[in-house]
């Protein structure tokens, strides 16, 4: 498939995708007693105390914007953007984070 084929169907995806899930969001936990029910899940079923969320990151492989330079080279030799997610205790993801530079390190994020 061409370059261009796959460009034309990316696009078509992400509007699709924001025009049916306009109205869908991700509800993160606010106040501190929506945190402390976080953790009270986390210590009821994993018995893991004062836990409000499992971190983790994931490097996405990508072709670099021009002239970008070294900006989304990484430690696997690849360009990337990262994603990084923090999961609740039921597998539901609380928070995301996309699009950082590959360049910067999970602890960077």
């Amino acid at each position: 498939m061409s370059t261009r084929a796959i460009s034309y169907i990316i696009k078509e995806v992400c509007e699709a995708i924001i025009k049916n899930m306009r109205n869908i969001y991700l509800k993160v936990p606010s106040s501190p007693e929506e945190w402390l029910t976080v953790a009270e899940k986390f210590e009821s079923r994993w018995q893991f105390p004062n836990c409000i969320g499992a971190i983790d990151g994931k490097h996405i492989a990508m072709q670099p914007p021009g002239n970008s330079g070294s900006y989304y080279y990484n430690c696997k030799h690849t360009n990337s953007i990262v994603l990084m997610a923090v999961a609740g205790p039921n597998y539901e993801c609380l928070y995301y984070d996309i699009g950082t530079n590959g360049r910067v390190n999970d602890r960077g994020v």
